[in-house]
């Protein structure tokens, strides 16, 4: 897994004089918002959530410095679950209502990182790194008042990081349209 500061060189030569740990906070920003917007970070959960009768709380295993954005579907006993019925809590699947009875459940959901991660998947960072450059340089452009702001530039790169949630998010919209329990997909990149 690449480490986030991979881009820092990147984005920095197009914000001249930018210190560095804002450029690694803006690239962070970037990477997080992308996730959570496109839903394109998808994975079925190959351990079950283990619910305990009497608690809503469910902890999901997930891969370090992430947490849970949306939860794709959620079955026990293979059947399932209706989307009211649970909510995502950080790395927790919290259901509505305290469960009756201890039981486990199978889970596909759409991660994003945590806003201090230092890696990044190698899957999205080999596809979509282009996304989260273009999100940074917004983010740093945007900022009034600096030696580095640059409204024509920040528009372009705002332009161009919609652009690339949009197709994104049409690649996710395709990954759970065709089958959300593919194997081959698993991590829920394409």
């Amino acid at each position: 897994m690449p480490e986030v500061s991979i881009l820092v060189p990147e984005v920095r030569a197009d914000v001249a004089g930018c210190p560095k740990q804002t450029v690694l906070a803006a690239i962070r920003r970037a990477h997080a918002e992308f996730c959570d917007r496109s839903g394109i970070w998808r994975m079925t959960l190959e351990s079950p959530v283990y619910f305990v009768r009497g608690v809503r709380e469910g902890q999901a295993q997930l891969p370090p410095e992430t947490s849970i954005a949306r939860i794709v579907w959620l079955r026990r006993q293979g059947a399932p679950l209706e989307p009211h019925e649970y909510s995502p809590s950080g790395r927790d699947i919290v259901l509505r209502q305290p469960p009756q009875q201890d039981f486990e459940a199978q889970a596909r959901v759409v991660l994003r990182p945590d806003p201090h991660a230092t890696r990044m998947d190698d899957a999205l960072y080999a596809r979509w790194s282009e996304a989260i450059f273009h999100g940074a340089l917004w983010r740093l452009m945007s900022r009034a008042g600096q030696q580095w702001t640059n409204a024509e530039g920040a528009l372009y790169h705002k332009a161009q990081f919609d652009r690339e949630i949009g197709r994104a998010s049409a690649r996710a919209a395709q990954d759970f349209f065709r089958n959300t329990d593919r194997r081959r997909s698993r991590n829920g990149f394409m």
